[in-house]
Protein backbone atom coordinates (compact mmCIF):
# COMPACT_ATOMS: atom_id res chain seq x y z
CA UNK A 1 0.00 0.00 0.00
CA UNK A 2 1.23 3.19 -0.43
CA UNK A 3 2.45 5.47 1.88
CA UNK A 4 0.37 8.93 2.38
CA UNK A 5 3.10 11.21 1.23
CA UNK A 6 3.71 8.94 -2.28
CA UNK A 7 -0.19 9.15 -2.55
CA UNK A 8 -0.22 13.14 -2.26
CA UNK A 9 2.71 12.88 -4.65
CA UNK A 10 0.83 10.76 -7.00
CA UNK A 11 -1.65 12.69 -7.05
CA UNK A 12 -0.54 16.05 -7.56
CA UNK A 13 1.43 15.08 -10.59
CA UNK A 14 -1.58 13.84 -12.35
CA UNK A 15 -3.79 16.69 -11.28
CA UNK A 16 -0.79 19.00 -13.09
CA UNK A 17 -0.26 16.60 -15.88
CA UNK A 18 -4.03 16.75 -16.60
CA UNK A 19 -4.30 19.97 -16.19
CA UNK A 20 -0.94 20.84 -18.89
CA UNK A 21 -3.04 18.49 -21.43
CA UNK A 22 -5.72 20.92 -20.83
CA UNK A 23 -3.96 24.17 -21.34
CA UNK A 24 -2.41 22.25 -24.50
CA UNK A 25 -5.91 21.53 -25.86
CA UNK A 26 -7.04 24.85 -25.18
CA UNK A 27 -3.73 26.27 -27.23
CA UNK A 28 -4.08 23.60 -30.38
CA UNK A 29 -8.13 25.21 -30.63
CA UNK A 30 -6.94 28.62 -30.20
CA UNK A 31 -4.75 28.34 -32.81
CA UNK A 32 -7.14 26.30 -35.16
CA UNK A 33 -9.70 29.34 -34.76
CA UNK A 34 -6.83 31.88 -35.63
CA UNK A 35 -5.46 30.01 -38.99
CA UNK A 36 -9.03 29.93 -39.72
CA UNK A 37 -9.01 33.36 -39.65
CA UNK A 38 -6.38 34.39 -41.72
CA UNK A 39 -7.46 31.85 -43.98
CA UNK A 40 -10.41 34.27 -44.31
CA UNK A 41 -8.81 36.97 -45.22
CA UNK A 42 -7.31 35.17 -48.32
CA UNK A 43 -4.14 34.29 -46.56
CA UNK A 44 -1.55 31.00 -46.82
CA UNK A 45 -0.19 29.45 -43.44
CA UNK A 46 2.52 27.03 -44.11
CA UNK A 47 3.84 24.56 -41.41
CA UNK A 48 7.33 22.91 -39.74
CA UNK A 49 7.56 20.37 -37.26
CA UNK A 50 4.04 20.65 -36.15
CA UNK A 51 4.32 24.44 -35.92
CA UNK A 52 3.34 27.34 -38.18
CA UNK A 53 6.44 28.64 -39.55
CA UNK A 54 5.26 30.91 -42.51
CA UNK A 55 2.46 33.00 -43.44
CA UNK A 56 1.12 34.74 -46.54
CA UNK A 57 -0.68 37.44 -46.29
CA UNK A 58 -0.03 39.42 -49.74
CA UNK A 59 -2.59 41.64 -51.54
CA UNK A 60 -5.07 40.98 -48.26
CA UNK A 61 -7.59 43.17 -46.71
CA UNK A 62 -8.30 43.39 -43.13
CA UNK A 63 -9.02 45.91 -40.38
CA UNK A 64 -5.77 47.76 -39.27
CA UNK A 65 -4.51 46.37 -35.89
CA UNK A 66 -5.99 42.88 -36.46
CA UNK A 67 -2.35 41.69 -37.40
CA UNK A 68 -1.98 40.75 -33.17
CA UNK A 69 -3.38 37.70 -33.86
CA UNK A 70 0.08 36.84 -34.57
CA UNK A 71 1.18 36.40 -31.18
CA UNK A 72 -0.17 33.22 -31.28
CA UNK A 73 2.03 32.30 -33.46
CA UNK A 74 5.67 32.47 -31.79
CA UNK A 75 7.59 29.79 -33.63
CA UNK A 76 6.68 32.09 -37.08
CA UNK A 77 9.81 32.78 -39.16
CA UNK A 78 8.45 33.85 -42.17
CA UNK A 79 5.68 37.11 -43.21
CA UNK A 80 4.88 38.23 -46.28
CA UNK A 81 2.68 41.55 -45.73
CA UNK A 82 3.18 42.97 -49.80
CA UNK A 83 0.99 45.16 -51.23
CA UNK A 84 -0.77 45.44 -47.67
CA UNK A 85 -1.95 48.38 -44.99
CA UNK A 86 -0.83 48.20 -41.84
CA UNK A 87 -0.52 50.80 -38.49
CA UNK A 88 1.34 50.62 -35.90
CA UNK A 89 -0.44 48.14 -33.81
CA UNK A 90 0.18 46.22 -36.54
CA UNK A 91 4.00 46.34 -36.48
CA UNK A 92 4.24 46.50 -32.59
CA UNK A 93 2.93 43.13 -32.81
CA UNK A 94 5.07 42.34 -36.00
CA UNK A 95 8.33 43.66 -33.95
CA UNK A 96 7.44 41.15 -30.91
CA UNK A 97 7.42 38.01 -32.51
CA UNK A 98 10.58 36.41 -31.51
CA UNK A 99 11.54 33.74 -33.87
CA UNK A 100 10.73 36.38 -37.37
CA UNK A 101 13.43 36.11 -39.80
CA UNK A 102 12.00 37.46 -43.00
CA UNK A 103 9.74 40.06 -43.23
CA UNK A 104 7.87 41.04 -47.00
CA UNK A 105 6.56 44.69 -46.80
CA UNK A 106 7.19 45.48 -50.59
CA UNK A 107 4.66 47.74 -52.05
CA UNK A 108 2.77 48.43 -48.34
CA UNK A 109 2.16 51.51 -46.21
CA UNK A 110 5.06 51.49 -44.23
CA UNK A 111 6.93 55.18 -43.46
CA UNK A 112 9.24 56.35 -41.34
CA UNK A 113 7.36 56.35 -38.20
CA UNK A 114 6.92 52.36 -39.07
CA UNK A 115 10.86 52.08 -39.40
CA UNK A 116 11.81 52.93 -36.16
CA UNK A 117 9.36 50.85 -34.37
CA UNK A 118 10.54 47.92 -36.44
CA UNK A 119 14.00 49.19 -35.58
CA UNK A 120 13.41 47.24 -32.01
CA UNK A 121 13.64 43.66 -33.58
CA UNK A 122 16.46 42.06 -32.48
CA UNK A 123 15.32 38.55 -34.65
CA UNK A 124 14.84 40.15 -38.80
CA UNK A 125 17.56 39.88 -41.27
CA UNK A 126 15.52 40.15 -44.46
CA UNK A 127 13.33 42.88 -45.07
CA UNK A 128 12.14 44.29 -48.14
CA UNK A 129 10.32 47.51 -48.16
CA UNK A 130 10.62 48.55 -51.87
CA UNK A 131 8.05 50.80 -53.38
CA UNK A 132 7.14 52.68 -49.48
CA UNK A 133 7.05 55.71 -47.69
CA UNK A 134 10.56 54.95 -47.10
CA UNK A 135 12.90 58.29 -47.07
CA UNK A 136 16.49 58.48 -45.30
CA UNK A 137 15.00 58.86 -41.90
CA UNK A 138 14.08 55.39 -42.28
CA UNK A 139 17.61 54.49 -42.69
CA UNK A 140 18.46 55.85 -39.14
CA UNK A 141 16.37 53.72 -37.34
CA UNK A 142 17.35 50.91 -39.85
CA UNK A 143 20.84 50.81 -38.84
CA UNK A 144 20.23 50.12 -35.82
CA UNK A 145 19.10 46.35 -37.00
CA UNK A 146 23.12 45.54 -37.32
CA UNK A 147 21.47 41.64 -37.56
CA UNK A 148 20.48 42.61 -41.20
CA UNK A 149 21.42 40.46 -43.83
CA UNK A 150 19.08 41.41 -46.73
CA UNK A 151 17.54 45.59 -46.97
CA UNK A 152 15.22 45.83 -50.12
CA UNK A 153 14.75 49.65 -50.41
CA UNK A 154 13.76 49.69 -54.50
CA UNK A 155 12.17 52.33 -55.57
CA UNK A 156 12.16 54.29 -52.48
CA UNK A 157 13.22 58.01 -52.48
CA UNK A 158 16.68 57.07 -50.40
CA UNK A 159 19.34 59.65 -51.03
CA UNK A 160 22.94 59.94 -50.02
CA UNK A 161 22.37 60.80 -47.07
CA UNK A 162 21.76 57.38 -46.16
CA UNK A 163 24.48 56.20 -47.12
CA UNK A 164 26.59 56.95 -43.47
CA UNK A 165 23.67 53.94 -42.31
CA UNK A 166 24.00 51.64 -45.08
CA UNK A 167 27.89 51.84 -44.11
CA UNK A 168 27.13 50.30 -40.53
CA UNK A 169 25.42 47.14 -41.50
CA UNK A 170 28.34 44.95 -41.80
CA UNK A 171 26.28 41.57 -42.06
CA UNK A 172 24.58 42.69 -44.65
CA UNK A 173 25.06 39.91 -48.27
CA UNK A 174 22.18 41.98 -50.86
CA UNK A 175 21.23 45.19 -50.98
CA UNK A 176 18.79 46.92 -53.28
CA UNK A 177 18.99 50.33 -54.09
CA UNK A 178 18.17 50.07 -57.96
CA UNK A 179 15.69 53.00 -58.90
CA UNK A 180 16.49 54.92 -55.83
CA UNK A 181 18.35 58.31 -55.62
CA UNK A 182 21.37 57.55 -54.26
CA UNK A 183 25.57 58.71 -56.69
CA UNK A 184 28.35 57.47 -56.48
CA UNK A 185 28.75 58.72 -53.45
CA UNK A 186 26.34 55.84 -51.56
CA UNK A 187 28.40 53.26 -54.11
CA UNK A 188 31.72 54.61 -52.51
CA UNK A 189 30.58 54.75 -48.99
CA UNK A 190 29.13 50.74 -49.02
CA UNK A 191 32.41 49.90 -50.63
CA UNK A 192 33.39 48.59 -47.35
CA UNK A 193 31.12 45.94 -46.66
CA UNK A 194 32.37 42.81 -45.84
CA UNK A 195 29.77 39.94 -46.70
CA UNK A 196 27.76 42.05 -50.10
CA UNK A 197 27.50 39.18 -52.43
CA UNK A 198 24.08 40.69 -54.38
CA UNK A 199 24.07 44.46 -54.98
CA UNK A 200 20.94 45.67 -57.23
CA UNK A 201 21.97 49.47 -58.91
CA UNK A 202 20.17 49.18 -61.79
CA UNK A 203 18.77 52.54 -62.95
CA UNK A 204 20.76 54.88 -61.23
CA UNK A 205 22.53 57.94 -62.18
CA UNK A 206 26.11 56.56 -61.17
CA UNK A 207 28.98 57.07 -63.55
CA UNK A 208 32.63 55.40 -64.23
CA UNK A 209 34.15 56.81 -61.14
CA UNK A 210 31.68 53.88 -59.44
CA UNK A 211 34.27 51.53 -60.83
CA UNK A 212 37.14 51.66 -58.39
CA UNK A 213 34.67 51.07 -55.54
CA UNK A 214 33.20 48.50 -56.78
CA UNK A 215 35.89 46.56 -57.67
CA UNK A 216 37.01 46.66 -53.85
CA UNK A 217 33.77 44.49 -53.29
CA UNK A 218 35.91 41.15 -54.12
CA UNK A 219 33.08 39.29 -52.21
CA UNK A 220 29.81 40.18 -55.03
CA UNK A 221 28.87 37.33 -57.00
CA UNK A 222 25.96 39.31 -58.47
CA UNK A 223 25.69 43.08 -59.62
CA UNK A 224 23.17 44.88 -61.36
CA UNK A 225 24.25 48.35 -63.07
CA UNK A 226 22.23 47.92 -66.24
CA UNK A 227 20.44 51.15 -66.53
CA UNK A 228 22.83 53.39 -65.50
CA UNK A 229 25.82 56.07 -67.05
CA UNK A 230 28.28 53.34 -66.32
CA UNK A 231 29.88 52.89 -69.77
CA UNK A 232 30.23 49.62 -71.76
CA UNK A 233 34.09 50.22 -71.40
CA UNK A 234 33.68 50.88 -67.99
CA UNK A 235 31.24 47.98 -67.33
CA UNK A 236 33.91 45.47 -69.14
CA UNK A 237 36.36 47.00 -66.96
CA UNK A 238 34.32 46.19 -63.90
CA UNK A 239 34.17 42.98 -64.92
CA UNK A 240 37.49 41.88 -65.57
CA UNK A 241 38.37 43.58 -61.91
CA UNK A 242 35.80 41.17 -60.24
CA UNK A 243 36.15 38.21 -62.12
CA UNK A 244 33.93 35.95 -59.81
CA UNK A 245 31.15 38.19 -60.06
CA UNK A 246 28.40 38.23 -63.11
CA UNK A 247 28.08 41.95 -63.94
CA UNK A 248 24.57 42.80 -65.60
CA UNK A 249 25.03 45.32 -68.24
CA UNK A 250 23.67 46.21 -71.46
CA UNK A 251 27.03 45.00 -72.93
CA UNK A 252 26.67 41.47 -71.82
CA UNK A 253 24.33 39.21 -73.60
Amino acid sequence: MRSAPLLFQSIFFSFFFLQSLGEIGISKEKERNVSSKIKLWGGSIFYKNGHVSEIHLHDTKRAKGQLSILHHFPALTDLSLENTKLNDKDLETITALPNLKWLNLYRSNINDEGARILSSSESICFLPVGQTKITDHSLAHFSKMKQLAYLGLRANPITDKSAKYLATLKKLESLYLGETEVSDLTVQKISTLPNLQTLWLHDLEITDHSIPYLARIQSLTKLHIYATRITDKGASRLQNLLPECRVIHEIFP
